[in-house]
């Protein structure tokens, strides 16, 4: 890395090694762990949700969502898992920036379907399975979580089938 004398926005663009994501990956969980406790997604949305609900009025104490599950205490503020979900979405932004990766796409028309109807399966997915794929394999398993192991084989047992569902007309490499 100190030998590479081109732009950043070219190094970003190629291929990080492997081993040394996955260990950055790891100190970014245990420096989570160690902070907040696991890795969660989905009520971190649901909580900004709330969060920007409240802020226009709307009384979100009176939803059983989240008046007895998200904010017990009645206490609608910023938390430390809201604010590590808006990190993720700007970082996400700055990298996708700067390695030249960032653009506005209109959507094909013929695919808007398929969106819609995988983000609702994927909401509904993440509830019965107690949270997200990553709250479920980043952090449940590590902590040892049966219903994480139960929704991780769910999950690759998933990608598995689709997989060979989606390609079958060309084969498919697994």
């Amino acid at each position: 890395m100190r030998e590479d004398d081109r732009p950043l926005s070219d190094r970003l663009r190629d291929s990080w090694d492997a081993r040394t994501a996955g260990v950055a990956m790891a100190l970014v969980a245990s420096l989570w762990f160690w902070v907040h406790g696991h890795w969660a997604i989905t009520g971190s949305e649901a909580r900004w949700a709330g969060y920007l609900l409240a802020a226009a009025g709307y009384d979100v104490a009176s939803v059983e969502y989240w008046g007895s599950i998200l904010f017990r205490d009645g206490n609608i503020s910023m938390t430390i898992d809201m604010v590590m979900i808006a990190s993720l979405i700007v970082g996400s932004f700055i990298a996708a920036y700067a390695s030249g990766d960032f653009r506005v796409r209109k959507p094909k028309r013929n695919r808007v379907p398929n969106y819609a109807a995988g983000g609702l399966l994927m909401g509904v997915g993440s509830r019965l399975a107690a949270g997200c794929n990553i709250a479920n394999l980043f952090s449940g398993v590590a902590l040892l979580s049966i219903h994480s192991f139960i929704a991780g084989a769910g999950i690759i047992l998933g990608v598995y089938v689709m997989t060979h569902y989606m390609y079958r007309e060309v084969g498919c490499a697994i």
